[in-house]
């Protein structure tokens, strides 16, 4: 936050977004690989790891990221196409399972697909510190998922189902870190406006319709590490450009959606 606020005082308009998890997802590749191992793509980084002498220095690059980041029980498979029974399992139970050593046994998942991980990093204090900042908005981070169907697959990270509730519920309403309503501008007219969306975030005649709509005391995430694939409570309907995707909590089957680009 220090250097936000430093390059904010040099002049420059520059802002962050942050998710309400102290954990983060990345795949094996952005989470333990060395940079100059991933030089020329993941072709070259495969030939790197036939290659004895430089799978020996890869090696010993994963074990140090690995130790940086609290160990292979720390490290949770979130996907992995080849075995989907290793998702939601740490790297540590993997490895005891396969009998192998965590470093080792990260590659051998790399040579097969690059598996994704929740790396169990971050710190609360620092979450709550980042979330009171004017200049952070709050993003998921995440892509299109659902319960069931081909947007099912994996062990996501639950920031996925539930970033924007457990905002409103755990850190507005329970820890009154922020009020409802500087929540609700973090998510809405704060991003549209970093955005360039000149007709979204703000609930003004001629602005396209998003809106959801929910209950202040009963909004809540319900999505964890263990289960993420899990819908929160509390919210009822919501609108995309002016079409109940959500009404009364069933799922319309409209696709009202859309492109957005600066200045839509």
């Amino acid at each position: 936050m220090k250097k936000l606020a430093v390059t904010r005082a040099e002049g420059l308009d520059v802002a962050a977004d942050q998710y309400p998890y102290a954990a983060s997802g990345s795949s094996i590749t952005g989470a333990l690989i060395p940079r100059w191992a991933q030089a020329g793509g993941r072709e070259e980084l495969l030939c790197r790891l036939n290659d004895p002498d430089s799978r020996e220095a890869i090696t010993g690059a994963v074990r140090s990221n690995m130790r940086r980041r609290g160990g292979a029980e720390r490290l949770m498979v979130a996907s992995y196409d080849p075995d989907s029974d290793l998702e939601g399992r740490t790297l540590g139970e993997v490895a005891q399972m396969k009998d192998a050593g965590a470093p080792a046994l990260a590659l051998d998942l790399l040579a097969e697909s690059d598996a994704s991980f929740i790396s169990f990093v971050l710190d609360d204090g620092d979450i709550h510190t980042i979330m009171q900042s004017e200049h952070v908005m709050v993003a998921s981070d995440g892509r299109a998922v659902a319960t069931d169907g081909p947007l099912s697959r994996g062990h996501p990270h639950p920031r996925y189902y539930s970033t924007f509730p457990r905002v409103l519920g755990q850190y507005c309403r329970d820890g009154a870190l922020l009020t409802l309503e500087q929540g609700a501008h973090k998510m809405t007219q704060m991003p549209a406006d970093r955005l360039g969306l000149r007709n979204r975030g703000v609930l003004r005649p001629g602005n396209k319709a998003d809106l959801v709509l929910f209950c202040p005391e009963e909004i809540a995430d319900r999505a964890t590490f263990e289960y993420p694939k899990a819908y929160p409570a509390g919210i009822y309907s919501v609108l995309v450009n002016g079409q109940f995707v959500i009404d009364n909590e069933m799922h319309t089957r409209r696709a009202a959606g859309q492109v957005l680009r600066p200045g839509d």
